[in-house]
Protein backbone atom coordinates (compact mmCIF):
# COMPACT_ATOMS: atom_id res chain seq x y z
CA UNK A 1 0.00 0.00 0.00
CA UNK A 2 3.19 2.13 1.04
CA UNK A 3 4.92 1.54 -2.51
CA UNK A 4 1.39 2.38 -3.94
CA UNK A 5 1.08 5.78 -2.63
CA UNK A 6 5.18 6.69 -3.15
CA UNK A 7 4.88 5.69 -6.82
CA UNK A 8 2.16 7.91 -7.71
CA UNK A 9 3.47 10.92 -5.37
CA UNK A 10 6.97 10.34 -7.30
CA UNK A 11 5.14 9.96 -11.39
CA UNK A 12 2.98 13.19 -10.38
CA UNK A 13 6.21 15.32 -9.46
CA UNK A 14 8.23 13.92 -12.23
CA UNK A 15 5.91 14.54 -14.98
CA UNK A 16 4.94 18.06 -13.79
CA UNK A 17 8.69 19.22 -13.52
CA UNK A 18 10.59 16.95 -15.81
CA UNK A 19 10.09 18.93 -19.36
CA UNK A 20 11.71 22.04 -18.26
CA UNK A 21 14.72 20.16 -16.57
CA UNK A 22 17.12 20.67 -19.33
CA UNK A 23 15.78 24.11 -20.52
CA UNK A 24 16.50 25.44 -17.05
CA UNK A 25 19.76 23.92 -16.29
CA UNK A 26 21.64 24.59 -20.16
CA UNK A 27 19.56 26.92 -22.12
CA UNK A 28 17.20 26.09 -24.88
CA UNK A 29 18.97 23.13 -26.82
CA UNK A 30 21.43 22.39 -25.29
CA UNK A 31 22.87 20.36 -22.81
CA UNK A 32 25.45 19.88 -20.27
CA UNK A 33 26.34 17.59 -17.01
CA UNK A 34 27.32 20.20 -14.99
CA UNK A 35 24.40 22.67 -15.43
CA UNK A 36 21.85 19.30 -14.83
CA UNK A 37 23.93 18.53 -11.17
CA UNK A 38 23.49 22.67 -10.48
CA UNK A 39 19.83 22.31 -11.43
CA UNK A 40 19.15 19.16 -9.40
CA UNK A 41 21.12 20.66 -6.01
CA UNK A 42 20.68 23.90 -6.08
CA UNK A 43 17.82 25.11 -7.70
CA UNK A 44 14.28 24.70 -6.67
CA UNK A 45 12.75 23.00 -9.47
CA UNK A 46 15.77 20.54 -9.52
CA UNK A 47 15.28 19.76 -5.85
CA UNK A 48 11.58 18.58 -6.73
CA UNK A 49 12.37 16.96 -10.00
CA UNK A 50 15.33 14.85 -7.81
CA UNK A 51 12.62 14.56 -5.36
CA UNK A 52 10.20 13.24 -7.62
CA UNK A 53 12.58 10.80 -9.33
CA UNK A 54 13.54 9.70 -5.65
CA UNK A 55 9.97 8.59 -4.61
CA UNK A 56 9.35 7.10 -7.81
CA UNK A 57 12.12 5.17 -7.02
CA UNK A 58 11.33 4.60 -3.54
CA UNK A 59 7.80 3.67 -4.80
CA UNK A 60 8.69 0.97 -7.33
CA UNK A 61 10.95 -0.79 -4.88
CA UNK A 62 8.36 -0.53 -2.15
CA UNK A 63 6.17 -1.79 -4.77
CA UNK A 64 8.14 -4.61 -5.85
CA UNK A 65 8.31 -5.28 -1.68
CA UNK A 66 5.09 -5.17 -1.81
CA UNK A 67 3.83 -7.79 -4.71
CA UNK A 68 6.73 -9.77 -3.28
CA UNK A 69 4.47 -10.31 -0.30
CA UNK A 70 1.48 -10.42 -1.85
CA UNK A 71 2.76 -13.50 -4.04
CA UNK A 72 4.21 -15.00 -0.45
CA UNK A 73 0.63 -14.90 0.50
CA UNK A 74 -0.68 -16.02 -2.43
CA UNK A 75 1.35 -19.27 -1.86
CA UNK A 76 0.79 -19.95 1.73
CA UNK A 77 -3.69 -19.70 0.62
CA UNK A 78 -3.12 -21.93 -2.06
CA UNK A 79 -1.22 -24.31 0.52
CA UNK A 80 -3.82 -23.73 2.95
CA UNK A 81 -6.32 -24.52 0.67
CA UNK A 82 -4.68 -27.66 -0.28
CA UNK A 83 -4.20 -28.83 3.20
CA UNK A 84 -7.99 -27.69 3.91
CA UNK A 85 -8.94 -29.79 1.43
CA UNK A 86 -6.90 -32.98 2.49
CA UNK A 87 -8.44 -32.49 5.66
CA UNK A 88 -11.50 -32.70 4.49
CA UNK A 89 -10.95 -35.44 2.78
CA UNK A 90 -8.83 -37.07 5.85
CA UNK A 91 -11.89 -36.34 7.92
CA UNK A 92 -14.36 -37.91 5.02
CA UNK A 93 -12.07 -40.79 5.37
CA UNK A 94 -12.49 -41.31 8.97
CA UNK A 95 -16.05 -41.12 9.23
CA UNK A 96 -16.19 -43.69 6.70
CA UNK A 97 -14.45 -45.90 8.87
CA UNK A 98 -15.96 -45.20 11.76
CA UNK A 99 -19.72 -45.59 10.23
CA UNK A 100 -18.50 -48.88 8.66
CA UNK A 101 -16.73 -50.37 11.58
CA UNK A 102 -18.25 -53.14 13.17
CA UNK A 103 -19.80 -52.54 16.78
CA UNK A 104 -18.15 -53.29 19.77
CA UNK A 105 -20.49 -56.04 21.14
CA UNK A 106 -18.52 -56.97 23.81
CA UNK A 107 -18.76 -53.49 25.23
CA UNK A 108 -21.94 -52.91 24.97
CA UNK A 109 -23.14 -56.67 26.00
CA UNK A 110 -21.16 -56.07 29.12
CA UNK A 111 -22.91 -52.51 29.63
CA UNK A 112 -25.86 -54.40 29.87
CA UNK A 113 -24.55 -57.10 32.20
CA UNK A 114 -23.41 -54.56 34.31
CA UNK A 115 -26.69 -52.99 34.83
CA UNK A 116 -28.23 -56.25 35.65
CA UNK A 117 -25.67 -57.15 38.31
CA UNK A 118 -26.16 -53.63 39.98
CA UNK A 119 -29.78 -54.39 39.65
CA UNK A 120 -29.41 -57.73 41.53
CA UNK A 121 -27.54 -56.44 44.53
CA UNK A 122 -24.06 -58.81 43.53
CA UNK A 123 -21.07 -58.54 45.12
CA UNK A 124 -17.26 -58.82 44.45
CA UNK A 125 -17.52 -62.62 44.73
CA UNK A 126 -19.99 -62.62 41.68
CA UNK A 127 -19.59 -62.78 37.97
CA UNK A 128 -22.33 -62.42 35.38
CA UNK A 129 -21.22 -63.46 32.16
CA UNK A 130 -23.20 -64.10 28.06
CA UNK A 131 -22.49 -66.74 25.78
CA UNK A 132 -23.46 -67.73 22.62
CA UNK A 133 -23.30 -70.89 20.55
CA UNK A 134 -21.92 -70.91 17.26
CA UNK A 135 -20.25 -73.31 15.44
CA UNK A 136 -20.62 -76.37 17.84
CA UNK A 137 -18.89 -74.39 20.63
CA UNK A 138 -19.23 -71.49 22.92
CA UNK A 139 -18.28 -67.99 23.00
CA UNK A 140 -18.25 -65.22 25.74
CA UNK A 141 -20.28 -62.37 24.27
CA UNK A 142 -20.46 -59.76 27.65
CA UNK A 143 -19.30 -60.47 31.00
CA UNK A 144 -19.30 -57.65 34.39
CA UNK A 145 -17.78 -58.63 37.83
CA UNK A 146 -16.60 -56.16 39.98
CA UNK A 147 -13.73 -57.93 41.13
CA UNK A 148 -11.07 -56.79 38.08
CA UNK A 149 -9.76 -60.02 38.32
CA UNK A 150 -13.08 -61.70 37.58
CA UNK A 151 -13.97 -59.63 35.26
CA UNK A 152 -11.60 -60.17 32.56
CA UNK A 153 -13.05 -61.77 29.08
CA UNK A 154 -10.21 -64.84 29.95
CA UNK A 155 -11.18 -67.85 27.26
CA UNK A 156 -12.90 -66.76 24.42
CA UNK A 157 -14.70 -70.29 23.46
CA UNK A 158 -15.82 -73.08 25.34
CA UNK A 159 -16.14 -76.75 23.90
CA UNK A 160 -19.39 -78.43 24.11
CA UNK A 161 -19.98 -80.97 26.84
CA UNK A 162 -18.23 -79.04 29.50
CA UNK A 163 -19.64 -76.93 32.31
CA UNK A 164 -23.03 -75.19 33.19
CA UNK A 165 -22.84 -73.37 30.10
CA UNK A 166 -23.44 -76.53 27.98
CA UNK A 167 -26.24 -77.78 30.86
CA UNK A 168 -28.50 -74.85 30.67
CA UNK A 169 -28.15 -74.56 26.44
CA UNK A 170 -29.44 -77.95 26.76
CA UNK A 171 -32.11 -78.16 29.86
CA UNK A 172 -32.87 -74.45 29.91
CA UNK A 173 -31.69 -74.08 33.62
CA UNK A 174 -28.58 -75.38 35.38
CA UNK A 175 -28.11 -74.79 39.53
CA UNK A 176 -24.54 -75.94 40.55
CA UNK A 177 -23.26 -76.21 44.22
CA UNK A 178 -19.60 -76.92 45.27
CA UNK A 179 -18.88 -77.91 48.88
CA UNK A 180 -15.26 -78.54 48.61
CA UNK A 181 -13.53 -75.21 49.02
CA UNK A 182 -10.45 -74.85 46.94
CA UNK A 183 -8.40 -72.62 49.22
CA UNK A 184 -8.48 -75.64 51.79
CA UNK A 185 -8.80 -78.24 49.10
CA UNK A 186 -8.26 -77.76 45.72
CA UNK A 187 -8.07 -81.28 44.81
CA UNK A 188 -11.62 -81.90 45.92
CA UNK A 189 -12.70 -78.67 44.07
CA UNK A 190 -11.34 -79.98 40.94
CA UNK A 191 -13.01 -83.54 41.26
CA UNK A 192 -16.47 -81.99 41.88
CA UNK A 193 -16.16 -79.57 38.89
CA UNK A 194 -15.22 -82.89 36.79
CA UNK A 195 -18.11 -85.14 38.67
CA UNK A 196 -20.38 -82.34 38.26
CA UNK A 197 -19.63 -80.28 35.19
CA UNK A 198 -17.58 -82.43 33.14
CA UNK A 199 -14.45 -79.91 33.80
CA UNK A 200 -11.09 -81.64 33.34
CA UNK A 201 -8.52 -80.93 36.44
CA UNK A 202 -6.25 -79.55 33.65
CA UNK A 203 -9.05 -76.96 32.80
CA UNK A 204 -10.05 -75.91 36.15
CA UNK A 205 -6.56 -75.27 37.60
CA UNK A 206 -6.56 -72.26 35.30
CA UNK A 207 -9.38 -71.05 36.26
CA UNK A 208 -8.90 -67.30 37.37
CA UNK A 209 -12.28 -67.36 39.31
CA UNK A 210 -12.38 -70.49 42.05
CA UNK A 211 -16.42 -70.39 41.57
CA UNK A 212 -18.41 -72.84 44.25
CA UNK A 213 -22.06 -71.96 43.31
CA UNK A 214 -23.27 -71.15 39.52
CA UNK A 215 -26.61 -70.27 37.90
CA UNK A 216 -27.50 -70.76 34.61
CA UNK A 217 -30.34 -70.17 32.66
CA UNK A 218 -30.96 -70.44 28.65
CA UNK A 219 -32.48 -66.51 27.07
CA UNK A 220 -34.71 -68.20 24.08
CA UNK A 221 -36.32 -66.45 20.70
CA UNK A 222 -39.36 -65.62 22.05
CA UNK A 223 -40.78 -67.23 18.03
CA UNK A 224 -39.25 -70.36 18.22
CA UNK A 225 -38.66 -71.03 21.82
CA UNK A 226 -35.15 -71.81 21.09
CA UNK A 227 -32.12 -70.75 23.01
CA UNK A 228 -30.44 -67.72 21.98
CA UNK A 229 -27.95 -67.57 24.54
CA UNK A 230 -27.01 -68.69 27.75
CA UNK A 231 -26.39 -66.83 31.20
CA UNK A 232 -24.24 -67.77 33.73
CA UNK A 233 -23.98 -65.87 37.31
CA UNK A 234 -21.42 -67.41 39.02
CA UNK A 235 -19.72 -66.55 42.80
CA UNK A 236 -16.91 -67.82 45.11
CA UNK A 237 -19.19 -67.97 47.69
CA UNK A 238 -20.80 -71.37 48.22
CA UNK A 239 -24.14 -69.81 49.59
CA UNK A 240 -24.14 -66.45 48.00
CA UNK A 241 -26.90 -67.42 45.36
CA UNK A 242 -29.34 -69.13 47.62
CA UNK A 243 -31.83 -66.16 47.51
CA UNK A 244 -31.36 -66.04 43.49
CA UNK A 245 -35.18 -66.44 41.84
CA UNK A 246 -34.85 -67.37 38.26
CA UNK A 247 -38.73 -66.84 37.68
CA UNK A 248 -38.49 -63.56 39.30
CA UNK A 249 -35.40 -62.01 37.66
CA UNK A 250 -35.63 -63.65 34.26
CA UNK A 251 -37.59 -60.96 32.58
CA UNK A 252 -34.70 -58.29 33.21
CA UNK A 253 -32.66 -60.62 30.84
CA UNK A 254 -35.13 -60.88 27.87
CA UNK A 255 -33.72 -57.53 26.74
CA UNK A 256 -30.30 -59.06 25.77
CA UNK A 257 -32.54 -61.58 23.06
CA UNK A 258 -33.90 -58.64 21.37
CA UNK A 259 -29.97 -57.16 21.94
CA UNK A 260 -28.72 -60.09 20.20
CA UNK A 261 -31.03 -59.91 17.54
CA UNK A 262 -30.36 -56.24 16.74
CA UNK A 263 -26.51 -56.52 16.36
CA UNK A 264 -26.55 -60.34 15.10
CA UNK A 265 -24.27 -59.11 12.09
CA UNK A 266 -21.59 -57.62 14.19
CA UNK A 267 -20.84 -60.09 16.57
CA UNK A 268 -17.35 -61.30 16.08
CA UNK A 269 -17.89 -65.39 14.16
CA UNK A 270 -16.01 -68.17 16.53
CA UNK A 271 -13.24 -68.76 13.52
CA UNK A 272 -12.67 -65.15 13.87
CA UNK A 273 -12.86 -65.37 18.23
CA UNK A 274 -10.66 -68.67 17.67
CA UNK A 275 -7.86 -66.29 15.43
CA UNK A 276 -8.09 -62.75 17.59
CA UNK A 277 -8.89 -64.54 21.17
CA UNK A 278 -12.03 -62.13 20.76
Amino acid sequence: MIGTVLSAVGAVLSGVYATSIFEAACGKGAFCFDGVMYFFIYRKLGIITTAGILLLALGNLATFDDKAKIKDLEDKLAYEKGRSKELTSNINELNFRVLSKSVDTYSVFSLILMEMYEQLKLDESCRLSLYHKNAEKYFILGRFSQNSLYNEKGRPYYPLGQGVIHQAWERKHDQVKISANPKRNKAGWQRMLFDRCGIPNDVSARLRMPSRSYHAFALSDPKTRQPVAVICLESTKKDALDAFNLQEHLPKFTVLVAVLEALRNHITSITDAMDEEL
